[in-house]
């Protein structure tokens, strides 16, 4: 089930509905944080993307809370602290 294009649809929508990614794009800009467009669209899609591996790698709900991993890329690295990711590819 998960293969088809409708589940795909139902894990954006439900991740843009039920985490509120949709309304990360209504939030002001802050200078002290460098709270930008590209920052902000980084932030959606790295949600985005860790929602979809927890359903797709069919990981315990818990995952949602205490998974130690996330997807990043330079701009969302560079916000967070972590060194070494370089371009605009997510990666695990």
């Amino acid at each position: 089930m998960l293969a088809d294009r409708r589940a795909t649809r139902f894990i954006d929508d439900f991740a843009a509905q039920w985490l509120q990614v949709r309304n990360i794009h209504s939030q002001e800009q802050d200078a002290q944080f460098q709270f930008d467009p590209t920052l902000r669209e980084a932030m959606a899609t790295e949600t985005e993307l860790f929602f979809e591996s927890q359903v797709r790698e069919d990981r315990p709900i818990t995952d949602l809370l205490r998974a130690n991993y996330t997807f990043l890329n330079e701009r969302l690295a560079e916000h967070y602290g972590v060194d070494n990711i370089f371009g605009s590819h997510f990666r695990a």
